[in-house]
């Protein structure tokens, strides 16, 4: 008989499922209104420029495009975060099939503006034509050194940044640096 019968260990406490339900359904509430309460990302317009074009894709996917399905609203979503060429890029598209101009358009921004041999040129050439930095001018000391991070940070993605690895190119941007440097 003893065999049959359920001891109060073995059988589960209904209790204690409701009250860690609870506890669930509480720590979910609290997490949403965490996320509710958070500032709002935003997403910088795409004015062309080379150098911000990474960024500005990056933000583009992650907060439109992972958040809608709608290829229509992405397309729409692209125009309102670009301006000047970029935008007239886009409105190109904006008369085809919504899933087709929302492709067309994203890639006529990379092919323009997002291009690897275009960026490089861009840091490259920011960098070749940074002005000499005096001796007493530390702020320009350390924008210089703050854009140089920046050029070593998208080096990481980015295969022809290593141009800024070539002797000739780093003995011109160390000729910005005070003379004592």
């Amino acid at each position: 008989m003893e065999a049959n019968s359920t001891t109060s260990h073995d059988a589960p406490n209904t209790g204690d499922l409701t009250t860690r339900g609870q506890r669930d359904i509480a720590d979910l509430i609290i997490m949403q209104q965490k996320l509710a309460l958070r500032p709002a990302r935003e997403i910088a317009v795409f004015n062309g420029e080379p150098l911000t074009y990474q960024s500005f894709i990056r933000a583009f996917e992650c907060l439109v495009e992972d958040k809608t399905s709608s290829s229509q609203d992405r397309l729409y979503f692209l125009e309102q975060y670009t301006s000047d060429q970029p935008r007239d890029l886009v409105r190109s598209c904006l008369n085809m099939d919504a899933r087709q101009g929302y492709a067309e358009a994203k890639w006529l921004l990379k092919i323009f503006f997002g291009n690897e041999v275009k960026v490089t040129n861009a840091y490259l050439e920011k960098a070749l034509s940074w002005t000499a930095i005096k001796a007493d001018d530390g702020k320009a000391l350390q924008a210089y050194a703050l854009y140089l991070r920046g050029c070593y940070n998208a080096m990481q993605d980015l295969e022809y940044l290593k141009e800024l690895d070539i002797p000739s190119n780093l003995r011109l941007m160390t000729s910005k640096l005070p003379y004592k440097l």
